[in-house]
């Protein structure tokens, strides 16, 4: 399991995230982007049911569904 404040996801990972409604869905991640202020990552990520280009960030991000029920953005 990643630690979520160290390991950042590299493309082609897949993972957990949180949608805007707050349902946990498995995506692929394309890309990851680090801002430079925070030093926080961000993803470009394919949902895997709906096939839709998205960015996510770190913290709604996770290696299992267990990890993000209950959580909310």
């Amino acid at each position: 399991m990643k630690d979520k404040k160290i390991q950042p996801y590299k493309p082609l990972d897949l993972c957990y995230y949180l949608t805007a409604n707050n349902k946990v869905r498995l995506a692929e991640v394309k890309k990851a982007h680090v801002d430079e202020e925070t030093s926080s990552y961000f993803y470009e990520i394919v949902d895997q049911k709906e096939y839709r280009f998205l960015v996510v960030h770190h913290d709604h991000c996770a290696d299992t569904e267990k990890e993000l029920k209950g959580k909310k953005r």
